[in-house]
């Protein structure tokens, strides 16, 4: 975890409440310039070939440091969320995905944010589903800077989204998809990946908002079609499960409880 190296200049604190105050209280943390865990950051372990479990692996315990007076606290909605998706207290190992790019300035965030925190969720017991979800947050230097990052992760190929799809999977497709409106820029990536043991589809979401970067993804295990002679092995499109969380309306949700972009 990066230390916080300054102050971000936030709205008036927000109150909070209800079922994701973990979440909250780590956002309070970014959103104020501050450092939410008191322990560096392991190495990242080589995961196991599960999206699950790669997750899960090349994450840390993130512990909610105290509040800032100056901190902009958020909570997301219940129902944006859902009751199939439950709260952990591990942050995904999305600092190591970023610096392991080639690209530059891919590469070039995690070092230079002032903060940043995150969150994964795991489906519940009785998940129809079984997707997971996961929110991390990037608190860069300037807004400029978080626009210019975003702006040139949309100019790349969409295969660029591999960064966030686990090293043993193999990445049968990629695309662009319409992204929702909010912040400053945004874009969104589906991608198709998945081992002779499953295929997954997933969706990533970053917007930029007031110098605050948000990443967001989902993933839902999917059909997988068994590679024929001379063929690659794919995942299938059609009739695939419908994930019960709507990324486009957890951004939405987060974005109203940013500081408006001035």
């Amino acid at each position: 975890m990066h230390r916080a190296r300054g102050w971000v200049d936030v709205a008036r604190p927000v109150s909070i409440g209800g079922r994701w105050s973990v979440l909250a209280a780590l956002l309070a943390c970014v959103l104020a310039g501050t450092a939410c865990n008191g322990t560096p950051q392991p190495d990242p372990p080589a995961g196991n070939g599960g999206q699950q479990e790669s997750d899960i692996e090349q994450g840390e315990q993130a512990q909610p440091g105290p509040d800032s007076p100056d901190g902009f606290t958020i909570e997301v909605p219940f129902e944006a969320l859902g009751r199939h998706l439950e709260a952990t207290e591990i942050e995904v190992g999305l600092q190591f995905w970023l610096e392991a790019s080639e690209d530059a300035l891919i590469a070039a965030l995690p070092g230079r944010a002032k903060a940043s925190v995150g969150v994964l969720y795991q489906p519940s017991l009785d998940s129809p589903t079984g997707e997971t979800f996961w929110i991390h947050v990037y608190s860069d230097q300037t807004r400029d800077d978080a626009i210019e990052w975003v702006r040139h992760l949309a100019s790349q190929p969409p295969s660029m989204g591999r960064i966030i799809v686990p090293q043993t999977h193999e990445l049968f497709d990629a695309a662009f998809r319409e992204a929702p409106i909010v912040g400053d820029a945004s874009v969104l990536i589906e991608l198709h990946h998945g081992h002779s043991g499953g295929c997954w589809r997933s969706a990533l979401l970053v917007f930029a908002q007031n110098g605050v970067i948000v990443f967001m993804k989902s993933a839902i295990e999917v059909t997988r079609i068994e590679a024929t002679a001379g063929g690659a092995e794919m995942c299938d499109n059609s009739g695939e499960i419908a994930p019960l969380t709507d990324i486009n309306r957890v951004a939405l949700a987060i974005s109203e409880q940013l500081p408006a972009s001035s």
